[in-house]
């Protein structure tokens, strides 16, 4: 497969509960990513990702961080990123992002998984470029851990798993972090101080189709396995 010859898309889905409760304020966004060829379409990965109201749940007698804690995946943000006495974000984060950062709603980029074919052609990136774009309003950081997948503790991988030969990427679990740190960073995503997160602005995302010296910020063009997130 050329993956030039190709057209990428992605189907987004998002579910969230219908009762009046504190899931109501986060909601499950699953992305499909497809590629369309001359001779078929076919699914070559997956992304989700996580949408925190925090604003709305303060203004329904809701804590932020029990927004946070309804899913494994997005409760370790609370703590990495808030100010609990103040209810807003941490210094250290503010000293990051300076004052530009007015809405404490959150996006969370949990997993990206890309079949090995495709991978190399920044793939991955244009696709949590595109999930940004796309979910990112209103909220005042886009966040995520990297963590390499193939250090997951998955007893009885499926057919999938197996299909993303995880193992390519190495056993040096902390080379793999950081390479997958310099990999996120092209997005403009940088490390918040004695956290295991990075984060950024979402307005301010570095298009993965800029070219070399052209800045490139905000331009429109188009757990991580291409890289990898937790």
């Amino acid at each position: 497969m050329i993956i030039e010859d190709c057209a990428f898309t992605i189907e987004f889905t998002s579910s969230t509960s219908v009762e009046n409760e504190v899931e109501n304020f986060l909601t499950e966004i699953e992305g499909r990513i497809i590629c369309h060829s001359e001779n078929e379409v076919a699914p070559v990965g997956t992304l989700r990702a996580f949408y925190a109201d925090l604003e709305g749940a303060i203004d329904h007698g809701e804590h932020p961080y029990d927004v946070l804690d309804v899913e494994h995946a997005t409760e370790l943000y609370y703590s990495a990123l808030y100010d609990a006495r103040s209810g807003g974000f941490k210094e250290s984060v503010r000293n990051l992002f300076g004052d530009e950062v007015f809405y404490i709603n959150l996006l969370i980029l949990d997993r990206l998984e890309i079949l090995p074919e495709y991978r190399g052609k920044s793939l991955g990136l244009a696709c949590l470029y595109r999930c940004v774009q796309q979910y990112g309003h209103g909220c005042g950081l886009a966040a995520l851990k990297p963590f390499p997948l193939q250090f997951e503790a998955i007893y009885k991988p499926d057919e999938w798993r197996q299909r993303l030969l995880l193992q390519a990427f190495g056993t040096d679990q902390k080379a793999c972090a950081r390479k997958l740190v310099k990999y996120y960073q092209r997005l403009g995503f940088v490390k918040v101080p004695r956290t295991e997160v990075m984060a950024l602005d979402p307005s301010c995302i570095l298009s993965p189709f800029r070219k070399e010296g052209s800045g490139g910020r905000g331009q429109t063009n188009l757990r991580g396995c291409d890289g990898g997130v937790s």
